[in-house]
This record gives C-alpha cells, sequence and structure tokens, in this order.
C-alpha cells in the first residue's frame, strides 16, 4: 500500500487543506482511502478531519486501505526520514517559502514527490521553479 506523508517547515501553511483535498479525490476514484497523521511514534487517525469530508463512510482502516495519506507536524527531518524508510512512504512538501527547498531535495532524495508551495505570489513560484531545478 502506498503512503504519501504531507509535511511542512513551517506551520499553518496548508497542509491540513492539501491533504483533504487529495483524500477527497481519493476517495471519488474509489480507492479505499485512509487518513492520518503520525504522532511522532505511530500513525493515528486524523480526526480533525473527520467532520469536515462529506464522504466519511467511505474511509478506511489503515490495515485494509489501498493508499494511505499522512500529514506529519513538529517532527524533526531525521524522524521523517526514518518514518519515510520504515514505510517505503513519500513525501510531499507544503511551502510558503522559497528559502529551504534545495536543502529538503537533497535531505529526502528519492523520497520527495514534490513542493506545493502555497502563498507566494505566481510570479515568484516561477522564479523558484526555475532556480530550483538549475542546481
Amino acid at each position: 500500500m502506498p503512503v504519501i506523508c504531507i509535511s511542512s517547515s513551517n506551520k499553518s501553511v496548508g497542509k491540513t487543506t492539501i491533504l483533504s483535498g487529495m483524500v477527497h479525490e481519493s476517495i471519488k476514484r474509489d480507492h479505499k482511502t485512509f487518513m492520518g497523521k503520525f504522532d511522532g511514534k505511530k500513525i493515528i487517525g486524523h480526526d480533525e478531519l473527520d467532520g469536515i469530508l462529506n464522504n466519511n463512510e467511505n474511509l478506511t482502516e489503515l490495515s485494509k486501505s489501498d493508499i494511505a495519506f499522512v500529514e506529519m507536524n513538529d517532527i524533526g527531518h531525521e524522524e521523517q526520514n526514518k518514518f519515510l524508510e520504515q514505510n517505503d512512504a513519500k513525501i510531499i512538501f507544503v511551502e510558503n517559502e522559497v528559502n529551504n527547498l534545495n536543502d529538503l531535495k537533497n535531505i529526502y532524495d528519492e523520497r520527495l514527490i514534490g513542493f506545493i508551495v502555497n502563498g507566494v505570489w505566481k510570479y515568484k513560484k516561477n522564479v523558484l521553479v526555475e532556480d530550483l531545478f538549475k542546481s
């Protein structure tokens, strides 16, 4: 089962919103979907989002899911990398600053799916993407 993690270097950048959108799309496509968060020790259900999604009856337990989406909050890079390795997981970063994207790219290497740059003007995103792929 694929595990996709959503993380960020900052708080309040839209991780939960992105997570809920991805979960909604997965359910809409008839995938048995688990939505959770990593508490630093284990994956637990994401109770805060249960009431937001209209498709709660389509969420499934982690062990029965086709795909799992896991939000990671306030967890260091070393712990996140350990979790990714143990669960053969991939990670997406939601960022509102452009300063550390190259660092994150180097830290997570092949586990990094990509970045969602949220709350940044469009022209700045274009410059960011150009700079990111030059290195």
